[in-house]
Order: C-alpha cells, then sequence, then structure tokens
C-alpha cells in the first residue's frame, strides 16, 4: 500500500497543479492515461457547440481551477454522483467534457477516465466509465481507505 505522493514517484498517478491558482484548497489528481489524454487529446478538440469563446481546454482550465480555488461546484451543472450511487464515482463535468473519478479524500479527487460529451452520451458510455474507474481504484495500490465511502457531496466538495 502506498500514498498518492508515493503512487506519483512510481509514475501510476499525478497530481494536476494549475500554477496560476493559488491557494490550491483541493486536490486533483490523474492517472497516467488520463494524463496523456490530458496532453495530446485535450488541446486539439473543439466545442461541440461551436463556441468559440468557451474551447474545451479553456473549459477544463475553468472547471478544474473551480475545484482546485475550493469554489463551489453545482450538481447537474458542473458534476454529479453517477449510478448506482454505492459506487461512489462522481462525473465533474463542463459542456464538453467529462471527469470521471472518485474521492480519495475529502477534497481529494483521481480523474481515472476523461472523455468528451460528445462521445460519451452517442455511444452511451457512462456505465462503462463507471466500471472503469471502479476498476481503477480496486487495483490500485493505494492506502486503505480508497475511497470516501457513501459520502454526500457536502462531505467531500
Amino acid at each position: 500500500m502506498a500514498t498518492l505522493y508515493e503512487l506519483e514517484t512510481q509514475g501510476q498517478v499525478f497530481r494536476l497543479t494549475m500554477r496560476k491558482i493559488a491557494p490550491q484548497k483541493r486536490e486533483v489528481w490523474l492517472f497516467a492515461d488520463v494524463r496523456e489524454w490530458f496532453g495530446s487529446v485535450l488541446p486539439s478538440l473543439t466545442s461541440f457547440y461551436n463556441d468559440e469563446q468557451s474551447t474545451p481546454i479553456q473549459q477544463a482550465y475553468t472547471l478544474l481551477g473551480s475545484f482546485l480555488r475550493g469554489e463551489e461546484l453545482y450538481e447537474s451543472e458542473d458534476f454529479w454522483r453517477m449510478r448506482p450511487i454505492e459506487a461512489d464515482v462522481f462525473e465533474l463535468k463542463s459542456p464538453d467534457l467529462r471527469f470521471f473519478g472518485w474521492f480519495a479524500k475529502p477534497k481529494v479527487f483521481l480523474i481515472a477516465a476523461a472523455d468528451t460529451f460528445a462521445n460519451t452520451h452517442e455511444h452511451d458510455l457512462h456505465d462503462g466509465y463507471r466500471n472503469t474507474v471502479v476498476y481503477k481504484r480496486n487495483n490500485l495500490d493505494l492506502d486503505e481507505p480508497k475511497v470516501v465511502a457513501g459520502a454526500e457531496p457536502a462531505h467531500v466538495f
């Protein structure tokens, strides 16, 4: 078993830092494949809604920046708890993006999968992403407890 920081030295997860966001009251951690998606796929995405004012990369910066700063996020607009709720999987969302993960501790969110709104809905991928999150969580050598089980959004945000 290991801490997130120890897993980071092993290259399994990476803490998301945003230099212009301070102070950071919450943490976001990315799995290695999600970090790769952030670096290779996200910059090339265009808005599903053809909104030149808010590109997907700008949406990611705004949503994750708000999360890191500890700002209030709104259920159904910025996030939702996926069903079945016993899986303790959350989806952070913007108009064009979906980030799937869980809270290892209050205010500590691990993103296990990322995709676009269009791809997620067009191909009905929600159940698959929820299952991916649970699988990655179960197989991550993270110190117990790995998840804030049964927590309401107010407990983890």
